[in-house]
């Protein structure tokens, strides 16, 4: 094998590609601060658990952060199925409003 990618392996790739959404930077940091954000109270709620006081509080942060959580990504999910809808309702081929005769055009 010459370690060429056949024409067919790299159709399947980019049709893959095309597929997959990338998020974009501004979207990755905001992703990236919550879940430090997120960290943080979950190592708060720790402390708060080994030192044996206010463990209804710890509790309570640990259960109100995933909650969070799960809204959050519920929400994401959400509003990316609604984006791939728009985006397929935009993009599909629409009728000419007029017949079009090919032999004219050729």
């Amino acid at each position: 094998m010459s370690g060429r990618i056949s024409y067919a392996s790299r159709e399947r790739f980019f049709k893959f590609s095309a597929e997959c959404e990338v998020m974009d930077i501004p979207m990755l940091r905001t992703w990236v601060i919550f879940y430090l954000l997120s960290f943080v109270v979950l190592l708060f709620a720790l402390f708060l658990s080994t030192q044996g006081v206010l463990l209804w509080v710890s509790l309570l942060l640990v259960i109100l952060l995933i909650g969070v959580n799960l809204f959050t990504l519920s929400m994401e999910i959400k509003r990316r199925s609604m984006k791939k809808e728009l985006l397929k309702t935009l993009s599909r081929n629409e009728e000419p409003e007029f017949p079009l005769d090919q032999k004219k055009l050729l």
